[in-house]
């Protein structure tokens, strides 16, 4: 996808249209990682979603959940919106298991937020919508990675060299 604002605000509203009804925050492993969208690296395992993100799969995820949710309207609520912005640098985890333990499994053991949440990708950083529901577990993840990878979508990322508009997107756009 090239990125721009109507590309990313249309793979932000495809992310929260089909996370959305998936949200169960008594099994934070399992239920945004959704077969229909779970990337096809080969060490896959049944019982532990971790993989070595890399560029390959997220097109793969927003790819195949931009063709699934062609058809279907977004609900507009503004609770279903709720939720922030994840930014995470795949390529400096040191795969400690630290946040999957402190999440539950929301992260996986190479620091991965499930799959069902990637927006897009800048550069090499991976953006996720968090819904509000798994903000807390994400916070306390946060301080427990140690490398860090993982930070909120924040104005002051115009510095950094993300786009102006990025952070205008609060609670989903």
């Amino acid at each position: 996808m090239r990125l721009n604002q109507q590309a990313f605000a249309t793979a932000l509203r495809e992310t929260i249209v089909w996370s959305t009804p998936r949200i169960a925050p008594d099994n934070p492993r399992w239920c945004l990682r959704s077969e229909e969208l779970r990337p096809p690296h080969d060490y896959w395992k049944e019982s532990n979603p971790g993989l070595l993100n890399c560029r390959e799969y997220i097109r793969h995820v927003t790819t195949a959940r931009s063709r699934l949710v062609a058809n279907e309207a977004p609900d507009a609520s503004a609770s279903n919106r709720a939720g922030r912005l994840l930014l995470v640098d795949y390529n400096i985890s040191n795969h400690n298991e630290a946040t999957e333990l402190e999440s539950n499994g929301f992260f996986d053991w190479a620091d991965n937020p499930p799959w069902d949440l990637w927006v897009c990708e800048i550069g090499d950083t991976l953006i996720c919508w968090i819904p509000l529901v798994f903000i807390d577990v994400v916070r306390r993840s946060m301080e427990v990675e140690c490398m860090g990878m993982l930070d909120w979508v924040t104005a002051d990322l115009v510095q950094r060299g993300y786009p102006d508009w990025l952070p205008t997107y609060k609670d989903g756009g």
